[in-house]
C-alpha cells in the first residue's frame, strides 16, 4: 500500500519517515531503531521488516587501518616517524638512522626559535627591567639533542690520528671524555 503510487498522503509520508531511518543508520548514535514487532497483535505481518545487510566478512569500517593512518601523519609533522619504524615489521637500521637524525635537525631547529623568542622578549624584558646593561644579557641556548654514536668517533678519530691529519692533545682527550660521559682527568 505505502509503496503504491496511489498510495494516501498518511502511508506516503509513512514511507518516506521509513525511507530516511534506513538512510540515516550509520556507526554512532544512529545505529539502531526501534520499530514495532513484526507481528501485529493478533499475529498478522505489519509488512514492516527491518535487516541490516552484510557481507559476512570483517567489520565495514577498518578502524585500525585509519588509525595506523593518522598515528603515521601525526608522527611525519613532527618527523618523528621513526617511532613508527618496525611496527608493521619493516624498517632497516640505516633508515632508522637517517629518520632520528632528521628527527633531531628538525628539534634542534624547533630549540633554536623557542630559545631566540625567550632570549629575545623574556630576557630582554627582565634585564631592561632590572637596568642591566645590554652588553651583559644573557641568552637562552641549548646543549647537544642527539649523542653521537661513540663506536663511530673513535673510528673516525682513530682513521684521522693514523693519517697524521690530527694529533691528540688535552683539549681532544677532554671532549672525547665529555661524549663519553667520562670522568675528566685529574688536574696534577
Amino acid at each position: 500500500e505505502i509503496m503504491s503510487t496511489a498510495a494516501s498522503a498518511a502511508d506516503k509520508s509513512l514511507r518516506t519517515s521509513l525511507e530516511n531511518m534506513v538512510q540515516q543508520i550509520k556507526r554512532d548514535e544512529r545505529e539502531g531503531m526501534v520499530i514495532p514487532s513484526e507481528l501485529d497483535q493478533d499475529g498478522k505481518p505489519t509488512g514492516y521488516r527491518f535487516r541490516l545487510l552484510n557481507s559476512g566478512g570483517r567489520r565495514a569500517v577498518d578502524v585500525d587501518g585509519a588509525i595506523k593512518r593518522y598515528e603515521s601523519r601525526m608522527a611525519m609533522a613532527v618527523m618523528a616517524e621513526f617511532l613508527l619504524l618496525g611496527m608493521d615489521k619493516v624498517g632497516s637500521f640505516a633508515l632508522a638512522s637517517t629518520k632520528t637524525h632528521l628527527f633531531s635537525v628538525a628539534l634542534g631547529s624547533m630549540i633554536d626559535s623557542i630559545c631566540q623568542t625567550f632570549t629575545r622578549f623574556a630576557i630582554g624584558d627582565l634585564m631592561r627591567v632590572n637596568g642591566v646593561d645590554p652588553k651583559l644579557w644573557p641568552t637562552l641556548e641549548h646543549g647537544d639533542i642527539e649523542s653521537p654514536e661513540l663506536k663511530e668517533i673513535a673510528s673516525f678519530v682513530s682513521n684521522l690520528t693514523d693519517a697524521g691529519v690530527l694529533v691528540p692533545d688535552e683539549t681532544l682527550e677532554r671532549r672525547m671524555r665529555e661524549l663519553a660521559g667520562l670522568p675528566k682527568p685529574d688536574e696534577e
